[in-house]
């Protein structure tokens, strides 16, 4: 009888450290370090807004804000490009992602351009970046096979808000079918200050 418990025991023993080498603390536990560097609307509450510029009658129907899957690409200024979101908005309307980005992130790495294949429509696009509600970057007259590069300070001690990021996307001129305009988003990574050293 002794004998039987000492093996049923010695089973259990051998079950329970069996599971914990199948099921590794690590899988069990929660994260509590943020990664160092993820897309943008990976490490920040984000919403998308889209208004008229000019009191258009056109519609908003053909405003788009995408996030790409991994692998999408486009060819911009002759070169193939991994693209994380592309934004779509009509003549005389703008499309806006803003976001309140996680305190774990320190910087934001931005690169928007607009592809090669859009030069027959002559798009002419303006694109700033806001930080705290004021215009930190400012890109005016983008067209076919532009990019721009920014880095923003997202820790920036002059600004009230910091955290406070927002991408606009404005079409000034178009001639294609739809009047609008597509612009690329190749780049919104945000690093945490441990990937900046």
């Amino acid at each position: 009888m002794i004998a039987k418990s000492a093996y049923r025991v010695m089973g259990l023993a051998f079950l329970v450290t069996l599971l914990i080498f199948l099921f590794p603390r690590t899988s069990l536990s929660q994260r509590t370090v943020p990664d160092d560097t993820v897309r943008l609307h990976d490490g920040s509450a984000c919403e998308v807004s889209q208004t008229t510029t000019d009191n258009s009658s056109l519609s908003l129907q053909y405003s788009r804000f995408i996030t790409q899957e991994t692998g999408t690409t486009k060819a911009i200024d002759r070169q193939i490009r991994d693209i994380v979101y592309t934004m779509i908005t009509a003549l005389g309307h703008r499309v806006t992602l803003t976001c309140r980005v996680s305190e774990d992130y320190a910087t934001l790495r931005m690169q928007i351009g607009v592809a090669d294949r859009e030069a027959s429509d002559r798009p002419l696009i303006n694109a700033r970046i806001y930080q705290s509600g004021i215009p930190k970057e400012e890109y005016l007259g983008l067209v076919a096979s532009s990019t721009a590069t920014a880095t923003i300070d997202l820790q920036d001690p002059n600004s009230a808000s910091p955290d406070q990021i927002a991408l606009e996307m404005e079409c000034q001129s178009a001639i294609n079918k739809y009047q609008h305009c597509v612009m690329e988003v190749m780049e919104a990574t945000l690093l945490t200050r441990a990937t900046q050293s």
